[in-house]
């Protein structure tokens, strides 16, 4: 059993529904449209000087940048300058997945290092993935990656940040969209005797 009583498989379950809200989240609205000027963004959305390849977007009412940044695994500068940011601007950081109730952030659990079988060749990916929360309930999410083949040496300089700011009553939305998935894979867990 792991977190709130879960079977591993029931977590591995969840953790497979948190990354496919975080992909249409994060990942899917970067292209939507990426030539709006900085300014336009909220300030939770952190971006270091040194970043390269900075996109800015804004899909379903959430407002995203991504970038690329060198800088040697752990990324503790980049982590630390988030995480204080963040702080001073009223944000608390958040001990379980706002999607996920019960699985923990990484601001509890840390980096998490899994194989992405979707790629080729296969991609091994070192990942820190949590979000905070401020005062209105907004939800700002912040994804690091580092990323190489599998079975290659691994490229822990180029680190690549993924983040989102939800406003308050897209974080509503999130949640039900995920609680429907949540239903709909217990439902077929049940029927298939899982």
């Amino acid at each position: 059993m792991w977190a709130g009583g879960l079977t591993r498989r029931a977590v591995a379950a969840l953790r497979l529904i948190a990354l496919a809200a975080a992909a249409f989240f994060l990942l899917g609205g970067l292209t939507a449209c990426p030539s709006r000027a900085k300014r336009e963004f909220p300030d939770s959305l952190i971006v270091p000087p040194r970043a390269r390849e900075v996109q800015y977007g804004k899909h379903h009412g959430v407002d995203q940048v991504s970038y690329k940044i060198e800088i040697d695994y752990p990324a503790d500068e980049i982590l630390s300058l988030i995480a204080t940011t963040l702080k001073s601007k009223g944000w608390q950081p958040l001990e379980e997945d706002f999607l996920n109730p019960g699985l923990p952030s990484s601001h509890v659990a840390g980096w998490e290092e899994f194989g992405d079988i979707t790629t080729h060749p296969e991609t091994t990916v070192r990942q820190w993935l949590a979000q905070w929360e401020n005062a209105t309930h907004d939800i700002v999410w912040y994804a690091l990656r580092y990323t190489y083949p599998t079975g290659q040496p691994p490229d822990l300089h180029t680190l690549q940040v993924f983040a989102s700011y939800f406003p308050a009553d897209m974080v509503k939305k999130a949640k039900r969209m995920t609680e429907k998935l949540r239903e709909k894979e217990m439902k077929r867990g049940a029927r298939d005797g899982r």
